[in-house]
């Protein structure tokens, strides 16, 4: 019977090659005391042992530590049957030991991804977010460097461009330490001025056509780094060191399979990333390569809409100011015509081309009126068209002016700019068409405001006209497409001596 002894046997002095040959390659020793190794012998005596059996605890084939069974009261000599049923206890005792390092370590484990997951999920919430309300792109990258710098814990992270042609990078903005670095801030002009890229360094492809990252593990002594600063006289190994960085890891930004630009994340010597890492940094570089395309977007909207304001600016000049500009011409020479002959009859071409030129100043002050607004007051749409009236009436020829009357119910509010832009350039178009063409006496515009709907109604008693005839101006066209491009419906009423009601109504607007 085995029994239990308080006292610890050591295992300092033990002769080494005892132990590897027993238990390092063997699968252990036992026997009775004067059995045993001298280095261990005298240590059993000591503690009353007459007998011993120990065997190897391995974990996944490594030496782990032994199993020992001691006889003390009697010298008992096991049996081979015995003896295979402590190495088998010894064994499992092992595999206990393995599965609970691997629950420990899978929990770990788990418990390090659950953290990596959620500072990466604030970080790209964050970015999201930005992406979104941030307008101006620089600042919205330098929040997207910073990010990633402090998840991935990297000194220094740079956003390189290499519009093409040919293999040249410039280095655009950098955030080291926690702090951005634009063009004007950058110590190295190298960088910011081009460099030049080998073949080799990206897999012998060029800058626009690579699809993968590449890593440097020691930039100053890897040969393609020196290739690319040595003619720069860049001190590469002295600007690592200032920096506390060794290695490099290059993320290429795509945008329809085709590189744009690159994120450069630099580490000190021996850092690991972990997949997860380079996960996140590929969904940030996503995300300014949407950045990208979204201010590129943008450019080529503005650029559109300015060349469509150009387009109706012309429309309306052919339409009003060529036409007031040919009639001012006809009168000036009838009056020349008639200067010497009739004299009354040439004063009186000369008063009508007065009246006309009145006419046409007119009309190109309410044309570019509200070229000269600021964005946001197109957002009171009220108080752009109570201003529009007031400007109108000022410019209208005396003796003829015209009556226009704004009433408004509801409480007013703000609107997109957009929304406030397109609904006052309707307003306008429509009180222009009535004091140029329908003779009206009055004018009525009503606003109408309700949390779901916005309506706007242009009345005026003028002579009409019949819908279905051909027209010949670009007016109502224009109206019509303003109404489309913001989601509203466009209403016309009128005929030939019934005065023209039009009508824009506006479900559920962007207000502010």
């Amino acid at each position: 019977m085995a029994q239990e002894h308080s006292r610890v046997i050591r295992s300092e002095g033990i002769d080494t090659a005892f132990l590897e040959r027993y238990f390092l390659q063997g699968d252990g020793f036992g026997g009775l005391l004067e059995e045993w190794d001298e280095s261990l012998r005298s240590r059993l005596a000591a503690t009353q042992v007459q007998s011993a059996y120990a065997v190897p605890i391995r974990v996944k084939g490594q030496w782990w530590g032994v199993l020992c069974l001691h006889y003390c009261r009697d010298a008992i000599r096991v049996s081979v049957a015995k003896g295979t049923v402590l190495r088998a206890i010894a064994d499992w005792f092992g595999n206990a030991i393995h599965r609970e390092r691997s629950t420990r370590n899978q929990q770990e484990a788990a418990q390090r991804r659950a953290a990596e997951l959620a500072k990466a999920n604030h970080a790209l919430k964050q970015t999201v977010e930005l992406l979104a309300t941030e307008p101006d792109f620089d600042r919205f990258l330098g929040h997207v460097l910073t990010a990633l710098a402090e998840q991935s814990d990297a000194p220094l992270v740079q956003y390189w461009e290499h519009p093409e042609p040919g293999n040249i990078s410039y280095l655009r903005l950098a955030c080291c330490n926690g702090q951005i670095f634009t063009v004007a801030g950058l110590p190295h002009d190298c960088l910011v001025t081009g460099v030049q890229i080998p073949p080799e360094l990206i897999g012998y492809e060029n800058l626009h056509t690579r699809k993968r990252h590449y890593v440097v593990e020691d930039m100053p002594t890897d040969p393609l780094q020196q290739a690319i600063f040595s003619p720069l006289n860049f001190d590469l190994e002295t600007w690592c060191t200032e920096l506390g960085i060794r290695k490099l890891i290059n993320i290429s930004l795509m945008w329809a399979e085709k590189p744009t630009s690159s994120l450069l994340v630099y580490f000190p010597s021996g850092h690991h990333s972990s997949e997860q890492q380079i996960e996140l940094m590929y969904a940030l570089a996503q995300q300014v390569t949407l950045a990208i395309q979204l201010t590129r977007l943008a450019a080529e909207a503005q650029q559109a809409a300015l060349l469509q304001e150009r387009t109706r600016m012309a429309l309306e000049i052919h339409d009003t100011l060529a036409q007031a500009f040919g009639g001012i011409s006809m009168q000036l020479q009838a009056a020349n015509y008639f200067a010497t002959t009739q004299p009354t009859k040439a004063q009186t071409h000369l008063l009508t081309a007065q009246t006309l030129a009145q006419g046409g100043l007119a009309e190109a002050r309410r044309s570019v009126w509200t070229l000269y607004l600021e964005t946001s007051e197109y957002e009171d749409l009220a108080q752009t068209i109570t201003k529009f009236i007031e400007q109108t009436a000022s410019g209208q020829v005396i003796g003829q002016a015209v009556p226009i009357t704004l009433t408004i119910d509801g409480s007013p509010y703000r609107l997109h700019p957009d929304l406030g832009l397109n609904l006052l350039r309707i307003a306008q178009e429509s009180i222009t068409n009535a004091l140029r063409h329908a003779q009206a006496q009055t004018i009525q515009i009503h606003l109408s405001y309700s949390p779901q709907i916005l309506q706007l109604t242009i009345c005026d008693d003028g002579c009409g006209f019949e819908p279905q005839l051909p027209s010949h101006g670009f007016g109502l066209s224009g109206m019509q497409q303003r109404a489309a491009r913001i989601g509203a419906v466009w209403h016309l009423a009128t005929q030939a001596g019934q005065g023209t009601i039009i009508t824009i109504t506006l479900l559920n607007p962007e207000v502010l």
